[in-house]
């Protein structure tokens, strides 16, 4: 008896192709922030920085011990790209690591940047960071002083700047050295400057440029309010960072001198003084929201019929008094001039001669 064993067995062969499918990319770019301001349309590429991932392990967003040691890392070329590829779905942080003459504008409160994956083939871009390069060379400078209102010169900032003073830097830059310059006045919240003001400051006046060898001046107008003036190397910063960033010419290597001062709040404008015979001038108050605005509106209306019916009647006033001085000087006039005559009639009757008749 002849008996045959057929045997048959069956393979699948996943492809590299579909197996590439299956992988999540990360990517984004360092930006060198140009301005100190943050990202910012001016800024460029920065190469060679080192940007690493980490797998978020207990999934808080933040890089801890208990994430454990990068998985991978990568070098900006000349574009400033990265990208991570190969990668399952989960949670990773991505770390910016600045060189070593550079600090970290954007994210301004952390060096992280978070990504969940959660497509299996999906790509996660735009995860941006942006370095500030300290390149400010302050050595090239010499002969710092300060002109207040065209007539006093002064070596410091600090005493010698009141609101409403124009202030005029004058400085000498080396043989040899191109420096970029601002000095920026600012209106700030109140006359000192902390890490959580600096902030809610605003730009008020500035005057910038860059500068060869020799002898050069800015000039700018301090605010008639609290204010911060800040002669800097670089482009001007507006506005400031949170607390805690690097949004600041301090953390920047940049700060030459600043001042800060001021007696009155910059939040209202203090409205001019009206001619006498109208109404005494209202103290000045902040502008209110929604229905209270509508109120004040109708109030401020009010007032100004109020204030023009009282003019109206303080004109009237004065252009009656003014006629009634003249009648009663018309009258004086006439009154004289009858007694005059009546004293000359009596004089021809009594036959005495009189130089007036």
């Amino acid at each position: 008896m002849n008996r045959s064993v057929s045997s048959r067995s069956t393979c699948t062969f996943e492809s590299l192709e579909r197996r590439a499918l299956l992988a999540a990319t990360i990517s984004g770019a360092v930006m060198q922030d140009m301005s100190g301001n943050g990202l910012s349309s001016d800024d460029r590429p920065l190469s060679g920085i080192v940007v690493k991932l980490y797998k978020d392990l207990n999934a808080n967003g933040k890089l801890d011990a208990s994430d454990g040691a990068a998985i991978s890392s990568k070098t900006t070329g000349a574009l400033g790209v990265f990208a991570f590829t190969g990668l399952s779905t989960g949670k990773y942080l991505v770390q910016d690591n600045p060189g070593a003459n550079q600090v970290r504008t954007a994210p301004d409160l952390t060096n992280v940047i978070g990504v969940n994956v959660t497509n299996t083939n999906g790509v996660y871009t735009n995860n941006v960071f942006a370095n500030y390069v300290k390149s400010f060379d302050k050595t090239a400078l010499s002969n710092i002083t300060y002109t207040i209102n065209g007539k006093t010169t002064v070596t410091t900032l600090t005493g010698n700047v009141k609101e409403g003073d124009k202030v005029t830097v004058n400085f000498t830059v080396a043989a040899g050295k191109t420096v970029e310059l601002s000095l920026v006045a600012y209106k700030a919240t109140a006359p000192f400057s902390s890490a959580t003001n600096l902030k809610d400051q605003t730009l008020s006046d500035l005057a910038t440029g860059k500068f060869t060898a020799g002898r050069h001046c800015l000039t700018v107008t301090v605010p008639k309010c609290y204010f911060q003036v800040d002669f800097v190397g670089g482009k001007a910063i507006n506005p400031f960072g949170p607390a805690g960033s690097n949004i600041l010419y301090g953390a920047q290597d940049r700060l030459i001198a600043f001042v800060n001062g001021g007696t009155k709040s910059c939040n209202c404008e203090i409205p001019p003084v009206k001619p006498p015979c109208e109404p005494p001038v209202k103290p000045p108050t902040c502008e209110p929201k929604g229905k209270d605005k509508c109120d004040k509106d109708k109030k401020d209306k009010d007032d100004c019929e109020k204030d023009k019916k009282e003019k109206e009647k303080c004109d009237k006033e004065k252009q009656d008094k003014e006629k009634c001085e003249k009648e009663k000087r018309e009258k004086e006039k006439c009154d004289k001039e009858k007694k005059d005559k009546d004293d000359c009639g009596k004089d021809k009757k009594e036959k005495k001669p009189k130089n007036k008749c």
